[in-house]
């Protein structure tokens, strides 16, 4: 009798099972994310503004993770991610310039199949080791980019995008879905209800179906498409055969060469397209070195994902969501010293969201409601901001009533029974974005926009102009100012600027006194250290008072 233990059949997890899995993982990190939200009243953990942000830094990493899967499952390992990325950051930029953004974003999977290809060569061709030439292939498209955008992007200057030697913005982007009719909206509502669970859900709906770009819903199709090819079909089973055991493939009559080829090429494609979105939908527009790094980390997500898909999927919105969450701390400080610096002197700092009324009897501020006050939370240039008031009247309807400016330039506290009401920094920021596409700036190659609001409640903005005599350039904040004067000047009560990735930029020192000049020491400033008041940017600024 033979006493050898029978060997053991190792069982494998099923699609369905794998699939339930994916899902009860997501499901207990939103049940996370929810509860630290309600314990510490952080709702921009996932608020609708956070969540589009989120995906849409995870779409590159997304991205790059498919064509890792891809080139990996057939044998091959691909480090050249990075590269071929930034291959496809210049190509998308190049044709959505000529071309239109479709073509732009063809032309950034053609770039990507391109650096795929040159692996393919080195690795499958000549037998170079993956590593050495995956590195090299990343070495070379940085270089390459650097050397195409000078060359062909420097003088370019249309309604079309506004070239530089390491930049070329201003380029059309592929269409948005505004939203979904009656879907965004219930969603968006859900959501502001801050319930357990059910508010992240519907605030990942109002996400998805909100301001998003067509490529996004393209990205995450490419997952299922991905799943489907390679564990479904005879071609996937075929390449996946190729990686897992090339001789007994080749026994069959599998082409191993053929199969290897196509996924590295594959593989070249998709990240490729993730730098087409990097240009064309995170980003304003091209820049040199854009990936940042996304291509390691693309090539990480996979890995954490154990080769699969939906793994990656997860490994991918785990990295896009933290990535995201330093731009929305920055705006959620933004918009906290905003409301804070709004309020008297002795409030600061206390719970927002009540109005004040003095208590005559004791003499001393109580944190009341004051009968009539109506918060406004509209949005965008006719809505409401800081600074401006509602009152009930008695019709009931809300009433707008601007807040007035003493000479000095300091505003009083508004009367009773009105309130303030928050700011929208972020129109400010893209105004100031869209100003900063008109800039004027072939020498520096540095284009810088800038926006501010009137007391009137209207926009103004400026871009900067540039002279061969550079000491003749004029900043964004002077054509800010002209536009100010030309429109029939007033009171500037908020002011923002960035550069030509979107990035919030401190005024010089010159411009400083210009906009001290035309809104005084409580114009309200976005700087790179959240919002500050102007006698904190420029203290002890000369002024109108010190001619007296």
């Amino acid at each position: 009798m033979s006493t050898v233990a029978a060997p053991t059949k190792k069982t494998r997890m099923s699609a369905s099972s794998r699939t339930r899995m994916y899902l009860l993982v997501g499901f207990a990190a939103l049940c996370s994310i929810s509860a630290v939200r309600i314990l510490t009243d952080a709702q921009e953990l996932d608020s609708q503004a956070s969540l589009r942000a989120a995906i849409t830094a995870t779409c590159p990493i997304l991205l790059a993770a498919l064509g890792g899967l891809w080139a990996e499952r057939a044998g091959v390992v691909n480090i050249g991610l990075e590269g071929q990325m930034l291959l496809g950051t210049w190509g998308g930029a190049y044709f959505t310039y000529w071309y239109g953004p479709w073509t732009g974003l063809l032309g950034a999977v053609a770039f990507g199949v391109l650096g795929g290809l040159i692996h393919a060569l080195a690795t499958v061709t000549f037998g170079v080791d993956h590593i050495v030439s995956g590195v090299a292939l990343n070495t070379i498209a940085l270089g390459l980019t650097t050397f195409l955008a000078e060359a062909f992007f420097s003088d370019l200057n249309s309604e079309f995008g506004r070239g530089g030697a390491q930049q070329l913005t201003g380029l059309m982007k592929p269409p948005v879905l505004e939203e979904v009719p009656g879907l965004t909206d219930a969603a968006t509502s859900l959501a502001d209800k801050h319930w357990f669970v059910v508010s992240d859900v519907a605030s990942l709906v109002a996400a998805l179906t909100n301001n998003v770009s067509v490529v996004t819903y393209i990205v995450f199709a490419l997952v299922v498409a991905t799943a489907l090819i390679l564990w479904r079909t005879t071609f996937g089973l075929r390449l996946r055969s190729c990686g897992e055991n090339p001789q007994a493939a080749e026994s069959l009559g599998v082409n191993v060469i053929r199969h290897k080829y196509a996924a590295v090429l594959v593989s070249g494609g998709l990240a490729g397209l993730g730098g087409g979105y990097l240009a064309l939908v995170s980003s304003p527009g091209f820049h040199t070195d854009q990936t940042n790094g996304r291509g390691y980390i693309g090539l990480a997500a996979m890995i954490f994902g154990n080769w699969k898909p939906g793994g990656g999927l997860l490994g991918s919105l785990m990295f896009g969501y933290t990535d995201s969450l330093r731009l929305a701390q920055r705006g959620d400080r933004a918009r906290a010293a905003a409301a804070d610096r709004d309020r008297p002197a002795g409030l600061r700092g206390l719970p927002a969201g009540q109005g004040l009324e003095e208590d005559g009897a004791r003499g001393r501020h109580l944190r009341r409601p004051v009968p009539g006050l109506v918060p406004d939370h509209r949005r965008g240039a006719e809505g409401l901001h800081v600074h401006d008031a509602v009152r009930r009247d008695a019709a009931g309807a809300g009433v707008l009533r601007p807040a007035t400016t003493h000479a000095e330039g300091r505003r009083p506290d508004l009367p009773e029974g009105v309130v303030r009401v928050n700011f929208d920094w972020d129109a400010l920021v893209t105004a100031a974005k869209g100003a900063m596409k008109n800039a004027y700036a072939p020498y520096s190659k540095f284009p810088v926009g800038a926006a501010a609001r009137v007391a009137d409640g209207r926009f103004v903005t400026g871009c900067n102009v540039e002279n061969a005599a550079y000491g003749v350039a004029l900043c964004a904040e002077c054509g800010l100012i002209s536009q100010l004067v030309l429109s029939g000047g007033g009171r500037l009560t908020h002011f923002a600027c960035v550069n030509g990735a979107g990035e919030v930029l401190m005024p010089c020192g010159r411009c400083r006194q210009l906009l001290w000049e035309h809104g005084g020491p409580d114009l309200e400033v976005l700087t790179t250290h959240g919002v500050k008041r102007m006698d904190e940017v420029l203290p002890d600024a000369f002024g109108a008072d010190d001619l007296h």
